[in-house]
């Protein structure tokens, strides 16, 4: 009777630990490539594989992981670079403390150089540096945010003088 309550122990732990939605197998599908913009359905299929793994984990640490993960990916396809800041913010919403850090920087990223959006991503730098004063990467948030307002002020000056141009 013990051999038997140990082994259905033994098989629900085994069961638990086990997924249906593979993500460690989807992260390595992901990273055995260096460049998904030509391959965006099977980039999509990854995305939805690391989604539904992120679900499943949602209690546990690799929810995380597979949300940026999830994010990495959609910020090398072409015209998702806005969900992948998505699955940026999730995390950081989530765990401010633990993996924020590495989030916010991916948001702040996202917006400069997929979104060539400079204001955003200023923001983004900006929010870095207050909620994380002392974070080992500010000098490098700090280097990128002097850059991309830099370059967000001559984007705003450049479409002024145009409309005063019209």
């Amino acid at each position: 009777m013990k051999k038997f309550l140990l082994a259905i122990s033994v098989a629900a732990a085994v069961a638990g630990c086990t997924s249906s939605a593979d993500g460690e197998k989807a992260v390595q599908e992901m990273s055995a490539r260096s460049n998904w913009s030509e391959d965006s359905t099977g980039a999509n299929a990854i995305v939805r594989s690391l989604e539904a793994a992120a679900e499943e984990a949602q209690d546990d640490s690799l929810w995380a992981r597979y949300q940026l993960a999830a994010g990495d990916l959609e910020a090398q396809i072409p015209s998702r670079a806005l969900y992948a800041v998505r699955h940026y913010m999730r995390v950081f919403d989530s765990l401010p403390e633990t993996q924020g850090p590495r989030a916010l920087f991916a948001v702040a990223t996202a917006f400069d150089i997929n979104l060539n959006d400079r204001i955003r991503a200023a923001q983004a730098y900006e929010l870095f540096t207050q909620r994380y004063p002392q974070h080992p990467w500010r000098g490098r948030v700090d280097t990128l945010m002097q850059l991309t307002q830099s370059n967000a002020d001559s984007i705003i000056l450049q479409q002024i003088q145009d409309k005063s141009n019209e």
